[in-house]
């Protein structure tokens, strides 16, 4: 008889919810008191021992239950006080005990949207002093305009100056 994960986690969970007594209980006696497993036939009963027995066995497995005794007697470790304690069942209170370690994918994440944003400063940073470069050249740049416009101002009226001597007839003294 084959009893799937799922079904054991999901009696697991029933038997450590209504534990009254966490240093002396049977899986078994939980299970018929509260009224979760009907064993009116062979083929239920049969059911229900290799359930329970499964039930053992994953919480052995898990740590969560210790015998007390031969005739099949738990309790439970500290661990699974731990879990009655925290009411969330096997798999929310396993998923939350773990620690998990960040995988080589999100290190690598990690490290390249890091790289992004010191890149994306410093580019930002690299552009304010280039519009500061740019608007000192564009200043200096005005200011050459003005003074080639003035010189060229003053070419002309020299250049016209010029003019008006070499047209200017010379005086001769006799």
């Amino acid at each position: 008889m084959i009893i799937d994960q799922k079904t054991i986690i999901k009696y697991f969970d029933l038997v450590i919810k209504d534990l009254k007594d966490v240093t002396f209980f049977s899986v078994s006696n939980t299970l018929t008191e509260n009224n979760h497993f009907n064993t009116n036939s062979d083929k239920e009963r049969k059911e229900f021992v290799f359930l329970t027995k499964s039930i053992k066995e994953f919480a052995l497995t898990f740590n969560y239950f210790e015998a007390k005794g031969s005739n099949g007697w738990l309790k439970l470790t500290q661990t699974g006080i731990d879990l009655k304690n925290s009411n969330l069942g096997h798999v929310k209170y396993n998923k939350r005990s773990k620690k998990q370690s960040m995988t080589r994918f999100e290190k690598l994440s990690l490290l390249f949207i890091a790289l992004g944003l010191i890149f994306s400063v410093y580019q930002f940073n690299i552009n304010d002093s280039l519009k500061n470069e740019n608007e000192s050249i564009k200043s200096k740049h005005n200011s050459l305009i003005i003074k080639t416009t003035l010189y060229k101002k003053q070419i002309d009226s020299l250049t016209n100056t010029i003019e008006e001597i070499k047209l200017k007839p010379k005086k001769v003294n006799l």
